[in-house]
C-alpha cells in the first residue's frame, strides 16, 4: 500500500485530536500503574507518550475512521472504498469490452487498487482522493499494468485512471464510471464502468 493526498479534507485535526487523546489517556495510566505499585509492592513502568500516541493513531488509521457516522456527520470526509468492485473496460486498444475485478484496500492514510483481467493486472503507485462536494468525489491514481506470463510476453506499461464516485451515504454501492490513459508507446484510453460487491 501507498500514501494517498486528500485535497479539501486536513489531515491535522485527527492528528491533534489523537495527541490530545493519547496525551489525556497516557496521564490516566500513569495515575493508574501508580496506584497499582502502592498496593502490589511491584514497580511497573508506565507507557511512553509517544507509545500511547501511536496505538491511538493505529487504532484510527485501521478501524475508527471506517464507522459510517463519522462519515455522515461530516467529521470524517474520507469515503470506505474498502471491497471487490466488478468492472468492464471499454478500451481503444480493442473492439469487445473486457471484463475485470478491482481490489480496494485503504486506511485513513495508504491505499492500493488492484485491477485484475485474464491477461494483466495493474496496481497503483500514487493516488489522490478529491471532494468535489460532500457528495461527488474523485478518485485519480497512476499505475503499473503487467501481463501475465501465461500470455506469453512480459510488456508492462504506465498510465492513470480518474475514478468519479457519488453517494448520499457512507455506502457506495452503485455503478460508476471511470477514464483512464496509458502511456505515450501504448497510446491507448477508454472508460471502466465498476460496480462494487456487497459483501
Amino acid at each position: 500500500m501507498h500514501e494517498y493526498t486528500l485535497c479539501n479534507h486536513d489531515r491535522k485535526n485527527i492528528y491533534y485530536t489523537s495527541a490530545i487523546l493519547s496525551s489525556l489517556a497516557g496521564g490516566g495510566i500513569a495515575f493508574a500503574i501508580t496506584k497499582l505499585n502502592s498496593s502490589i509492592g511491584i514497580t511497573l513502568a508506565a507507557p511512553s507518550g509517544f507509545a500511547v500516541f501511536g496505538l491511538i493513531f493505529l487504532l484510527f488509521d485501521n478501524f475508527i475512521w471506517k464507522i459510517p457516522k463519522l462519515y455522515e456527520w461530516g467529521l470524517i470526509k474520507i469515503p470506505n472504498l474498502n471491497g471487490d468492485w466488478d468492472a468492464e473496460i471499454s478500451s481503444s486498444g480493442t473492439q469487445e469490452p473486457i471484463p475485470a475485478s478491482i481490489s480496494i484496500s485503504q486506511t485513513y492514510t495508504k491505499i492500493r487498487i488492484r485491477l485484475d483481467t485474464q491477461k494483466s493486472q495493474s496496481l497503483s503507485k500514487m493516488a489522490t482522493l478529491e471532494m468535489i462536494d460532500p457528495e461527488c468525489f474523485k478518485l485519480r491514481y497512476e499505475y503499473l499494468a503487467e501481463y501475465h506470463k501465461s500470455v506469453g510476453n512480459t510488456l508492462w506499461h504506465h498510465g492513470v485512471s480518474e475514478i468519479t464516485l457519488k453517494s448520499k451515504t457512507a455506502n457506495f454501492d452503485s455503478s460508476y464510471s471511470a477514464r483512464f490513459y496509458t502511456e505515450m508507446d501504448r497510446d491507448t484510453s477508454g472508460l471502466i464502468t465498476l460496480t462494487k460487491r456487497k459483501p
